[in-house]
């Protein structure tokens, strides 16, 4: 299964991009994890560390097939490179 993480107004993450949590500081995106089970919301990485999606008002959501054409294998390296990198 592929996923999206997203805003609430459905636009997708970006890496570097800014966003603020429940108590209205602001969190650099450096990465994240999609769910890995059914129940899962995954996790997201920023300069401040790692949380549940909704912390700072992002959620993991289904992609259409048709979307995704990088393979997982790429997306997990890439993600393994930033958590390294912080």
């Amino acid at each position: 299964m592929t996923y999206r993480l997203v805003d609430a107004a459905g636009t997708d993450a970006t890496i570097g991009a800014s966003y603020t949590d429940f108590r209205g500081e602001r969190h650099t995106l450096e990465g994240s994890r999609p769910p890995h089970k059914p129940g899962s919301t995954g996790r997201v990485y920023t300069d401040r560390g790692e949380f549940y999606p909704s912390v700072i008002g992002l959620a993991f959501v289904e992609a259409d097939p048709a979307e995704d054409d990088t393979p997982d294998h790429i997306v997990d390296a890439i993600n393994a490179d930033l958590l390294r990198k912080a």
